[in-house]
């Protein structure tokens, strides 16, 4: 099996949801979680009682995780836009 690692796009938020059921993907993932972890713009959840589609397997609650991080990007995008200087 190839291993493809996925790189962080700098100054693009990522939020990785890992669903721990998902046993094959997760096996292979290490090169991925380490460059996010190491990511500055990344975050990774772990989902306990969640694999592949979890998104799927449980909607409300992916809605639910989506949302929070959608809106606390919101809420840092505008701090900063009132922190930045005039030009």
């Amino acid at each position: 099996m190839t291993t493809r690692h996925y790189g962080v796009v700098p100054n693009c938020p990522c939020y990785w949801i890992q669903g721990e059921l998902d046993k094959g993907i997760n096996q292979v993932l290490d090169p991925t979680l380490a460059a996010l972890t190491e990511a500055s713009n990344a975050r990774v959840m772990p989902w306990a009682n969640a694999g592949h589609f979890a998104n799927v397997e449980q909607p409300a609650a992916f809605n639910q995780i989506l949302d929070t991080f959608l809106r606390q990007r919101e809420e840092r995008q505008s701090r900063l836009a009132e922190t930045a200087p005039v030009r």
